[in-house]
């Protein structure tokens, strides 16, 4: 064999092993790196981006302070007053949700809840039937998972805040509510129209919410199924698909979209909403709080 023939041939052999140890010093700098990075696991939620900041006070409130946690994407975050339903239950309510929130998320965020022992587990329902596009969906829950994995790439973006570099940003919430006092008026009329069919709830999102039941029932947190009011996207085929899933695995669903619900909890279209017909703002929420007290009470 000639001298070059040997050399490309070592050369050849040692690749594989210079991969690994260069793939394990990536590894191993990820996790220092994210382990630095975590401010929750520091309690320092105000040093999370603004999309996080109401999972990361729920991760940092103190230990058992939580009695129901409210998982889901921007409706969850108008959908109960915790103060109001405080006064109202005795019980310390605190909203987890992130605008956009995913059912991968909301399962990760309830995982990472481990110092926290609620009795009740509410998943507005909307992020469950938001999505039409599969693939979209796919992603989202893969960078949720790695994030959940590596949260350096969640939490890379305050370094400077990290550091001592920059002041963070003061995000003023009622334990995950925003009181939004803007009125614009719902002008669509009924919406809730009868009909046999049923929207299509993603692959993905059902795994990660029978993800979601399972770690309910290990903990034994009571899952209730709740759509808050959402008269410009709602309708009666999401309905169906919703209480089909909860019929499924024998959960309590609750739609304040029905026209019977609304006209007890009295939502008025011209002063109850925020954006015309996306969330409720502040009035809204009263009222819906009000009748989310007495309803989840009695389906304990």
């Amino acid at each position: 064999m000639k001298k070059n023939e040997k050399a490309d041939k070592l050369k050849r052999s040692y690749a594989p092993a210079e991969l690994l140890c260069f793939a394990a010093f990536w590894a191993i700098l990820l996790f220092v790196l994210s382990y630095i990075c975590n401010p929750i696991s520091r309690g320092r939620a105000d040093l999370v981006q603004e999309r996080d900041a109401y999972v990361a006070a729920a991760m940092t409130a103190p230990k058992d302070s939580i009695d129901v946690v409210v998982l889901g994407d921007s409706e969850a975050m108008v959908l109960l007053w915790p103060q109001l339903y405080e006064e109202k239950t005795g019980k310390n309510a605190f909203i987890a949700g992130q605008s956009g929130q995913i059912a991968a998320e909301a399962y990760y965020t309830l995982r990472s809840m481990k110092n926290q022992t609620p009795k009740t587990a509410v998943v507005e329902a909307d992020m469950l039937v938001s999505s039409a596009n599969e693939r979209s969906e796919a992603i989202g829950s893969f960078n949720a998972a790695l994030q959940e994995l590596l949260p350096v790439f969640r939490y890379h973006v305050m370094w400077k805040e990290a550091f001592g570099l920059k002041e963070p940003a003061l995000i003023k919430h009622d334990r995950g509510f925003g009181k939004r006092l803007a009125a614009v008026a719902y002008t669509g009329g009924e919406y809730m129209t009868p009909s046999d069919g049923q929207a299509r709830i993603l692959t993905t999102t059902r795994k990660y919410f029978e993800k979601i039941r399972k770690l309910c029932e290990e903990r034994n947190i009571r899952l209730v199924l709740v759509s808050g009011i959402v008269p410009s996207t709602f309708n009666y085929e999401k309905h169906n698909a919703l209480q089909a899933l909860a019929d499924q695995d024998g959960l309590t669903y609750i739609d304040l979209n029905e026209k019977s619900v609304r006209e007890e909890m009295g939502i008025d279209n011209e002063t109850d909403f925020l954006d015309g017909g996306d969330h409720v703002n502040a009035s809204g929420s009263i009222k819906v709080t009000e009748y989310l007290s007495k309803v989840l009470d009695n389906n304990e």
